[in-house]
C-alpha cells in the first residue's frame, strides 16, 4: 500500500473499530450521524472519483493528475489517545511526494473557532500541510475562513472552507458539462447530489 509510511509516520492504522476507518460511500453510521454519513460520502466520492478530486483539491493547491492517488479516512485519531477527532483525513501521493488535510465538517451548524484552532495544532504536531473545513457558510474563496483564527496558527498550516453549496454548484458542473466520461463516476456524482439536496 502507497499510503503505509505515511500512516506509520501519522501514528494511524487505518479501519479501527469506530475510527481511522475508510471513508465509505455507503456508511453505516445512526440517523443521528448526519455529519458523519455526509463525511464519509463526500471523502470516498473525492477518492473514487478523480475529476472530483481535482476540481476541489486544485484550489487548494492541490492538483490531481493521473499519477495521483488519492485516499481518505473518517474519524481520525492519532495513536488513539487524542480526545480531538478530525472528521477525515484526506492524503494525495503524487510519485513520491505526499499532500495531507484534515477535514472538519458541520452539517446545520456553523464552525467553532476554538475546535478550528485545534485541529490547526493538530496539523502542525503531525507535519499534516492543511486543514478543511466544510459548512453551509458561503466564502468568496477557498483561502478565506468563516472562523478567525490566530495568525501564527497558519503560518505552516493552511487552513480552507468550502460550503456545501460550492460543492453542489462543482457537482452539477461536472454533469452538465460532461466532464466525467466513466459511468460510473457519473452515477456517484449523481448520487452524491441526490444526497445533497435531500
Amino acid at each position: 500500500m502507497p499510503f503505509s509510511k505515511l500512516f506509520d509516520r501519522l501514528n494511524i492504522n487505518p479501519n479501527e473499530s469506530g475510527h481511522n476507518e475508510y471513508a465509505r460511500l455507503f456508511p453505516t453510521l445512526s440517523e443521528r450521524g448526519r455529519e458523519g454519513r455526509a463525511a464519509s460520502i463526500f471523502l470516498a466520492c473525492l477518492t473514487h472519483v478523480p475529476i472530483f478530486a481535482d476540481t476541489l483539491l486544485s484550489p487548494l493547491g492541490r492538483s490531481i493528475g493521473p499519477n495521483s492517488s488519492v485516499v481518505a479516512l473518517t474519524e481520525v485519531n492519532p495513536s488513539g489517545e487524542n480526545a480531538d477527532r478530525p472528521d477525515g483525513l484526506i492524503a494525495v501521493k503524487t510519485g513520491n511526494s505526499f499532500w495531507t488535510c484534515l477535514t472538519e465538517f458541520k452539517v446545520g451548524g456553523t464552525l467553532e473557532v476554538e475546535q478550528v484552532e485545534r485541529y490547526l495544532k493538530l496539523a502542525r504536531s503531525l507535519n499534516i500541510d492543511a486543514v478543511l473545513t466544510i459548512s453551509n457558510e458561503i466564502v468568496p474563496r477557498p483561502e478565506v475562513s468563516p472562523v478567525a483564527v490566530s495568525g501564527r496558527l497558519t503560518q505552516s498550516v493552511k487552513l480552507f472552507h468550502i460550503s456545501w453549496m460550492q460543492i453542489l454548484s462543482h457537482l452539477q458542473l461536472l454533469i452538465a458539462t460532461d466532464l466525467i466520461d466513466d459511468s460510473n463516476h457519473q452515477m456517484i456524482v449523481k448520487e452524491f447530489i441526490r444526497f445533497l439536496v435531500h
